[in-house]
């Protein structure tokens, strides 16, 4: 079996128990994070001996090695960044809420799952 990779937006203190939680899935790994601090991306990835860690969310985006993406940024920021990852194809886990507003939840389902407006 192949393995997902997973990339990891955000390395703020939620990340930690991300990377601990992906880690024990046997069939996945993580390949890369990226942070708007990206020295505390840097640090985390050294830490944790994941090989990459991109300057930009994009930059993360645009690696096809990545199938998988954990957005773990602030609540704030959910909406734009997982509009990104679904546009770019991968598959998203989004840290809770998907959204901060229903509008921008039902934007989800108007333009992903096609429900009638």
């Amino acid at each position: 079996m192949n393995k997902i990779r997973c990339g990891i937006i955000g390395t703020g203190y939620i990340s930690d128990f991300h990377i601990d939680a992906i880690r024990r899935i046997g069939f996945t790994e993580i390949t890369t994070l990226t942070d708007i601090n990206n020295e505390l991306a840097r640090s985390k990835a050294e830490k944790y001996s994941i090989p990459k860690c991109c300057k930009t969310v994009e930059e993360l985006l645009a690696d096809d090695d990545i199938t998988v993406v954990h957005n773990c940024t602030p609540n704030n920021l959910h909406f734009e960044i997982n509009k990104k990852v679904i546009n770019s194809g991968k598959h998203i886990f989004s840290e809770k809420p998907l959204t901060m507003t229903s509008g921008q939840s039902r934007y989800f389902l108007i333009c992903w799952i096609k429900i009638p407006e």
